[in-house]
């Protein structure tokens, strides 16, 4: 058996005339941070209610741990925790209630829920009612619903929905350190991009129905090397001068770009050849390519990013 614990072949899924997922083939290796990306309406909520059996798939097939989750449901989504969209509760229930029900079905003891509460930052609001919770809260108590147990799956859809900025930095430190302290692998979805990129290990990009890339960050980003910028009079001129070493360089409006990788004795030896040559050069800074550029970049800058 390999060590995909996602693994997805060939699969779709057509609503009317949208194709939301087309012939997708997913892997997420075991212990990863993956980050599901892209645009509101890409398909990943399809993609993730396809993954959860909550919908089935019109074509391909899905394995979790090694198992088709249609041919064996149960053995597939024993040990998956999830957070799909805005959680449901009982409003008219406590927090602790709320997740007393949820061991219960689940045949957990009651001290699984203290610790639950207590890794999602909601002890202290455990005797409230649901009712009276923020849209952050509510969130909250879903995650805690969603690692009961221990799952060593977590499938999150948007896990920062409604969270203020000190509930978003801890999402991202449980996330981030889900692999480690649970020994779980995490998929999570999102079409924030740069929350992605400060917990993620590993990516795949979704637009349309359709995956553009999947892979290690690491890699993604070998792909897209980012470039130098260079700050300085008279930019045509010296475009003309650079490309006779630097063939793809672009003129900006102040300056130049060159795609690429420079080290510090590179950069030197362009700012000394065109200072020499009588430019005033006022900066020099290296490009670092941010998940969303290569997003725009993959998508032709069609990709709605919010």
């Amino acid at each position: 058996m390999n060590d995909w614990v996602i693994e997805t072949e060939g699969v779709s899924r057509r609503f009317g005339s949208i194709q939301a997922v087309d012939s997708l083939d997913l892997h997420v290796p075991k212990g990863a941070v993956a980050g599901f990306l892209g645009p509101n309406g890409a398909g990943k909520t399809t993609t993730i209610r396809m993954l959860l059996g909550l919908i089935r798939p019109q074509g391909g097939a899905i394995r979790l741990g090694g198992h088709d989750i249609h041919r064996a449901r149960r053995k597939a989504l024993t040990g998956v925790g999830s957070l799909v969209e805005t959680p449901a509760h009982y409003p008219h229930l406590t927090g602790a209630e709320n997740l007393d029900i949820a061991c219960h079905m689940a045949g957990l003891p009651r001290r699984e829920r203290d610790r639950v509460l207590d890794l999602v930052g909601l002890a202290g609001a455990a005797t409230r009612r649901v009712k009276g919770y923020s849209l952050g809260m509510r969130q909250r108590l879903g995650l805690a619903r969603a690692l009961l147990g221990n799952p060593k799956l977590l499938i999150l859809d948007e896990p920062t929905n409604g969270l203020d900025p000190s509930g978003i930095h801890e999402m991202r430190t449980l996330i981030r350190e889900a692999p480690e302290r649970f020994g779980a692998t995490v998929l999570v979805s999102s079409h924030l991009l740069g929350e992605i990129e400060q917990t993620a290990n590993h990516v795949a990009l979704m637009h349309r129905g359709k995956l553009l890339f999947q892979d290690t960050i690491a890699a993604l980003m070998d792909a897209h090397p980012g470039g130098l910028t260079i700050r300085l009079d008279r930019p045509a001129e010296a475009l003309t001068r650079v490309r006779t070493t630097h063939a793809d360089a672009a003129k900006l409006d102040d300056g130049i770009r060159l795609p690429g990788r420079f080290s510090a004795a590179e950069r030197a030896a362009i700012n000394r050849d065109l200072v020499e040559a009588g430019f005033a050069v006022s900066d020099l800074t290296l490009v670092k390519p941010s998940l969303e550029s290569i997003f725009l970049e993959r998508t032709g800058g069609t990709g709605d990013l919010q």
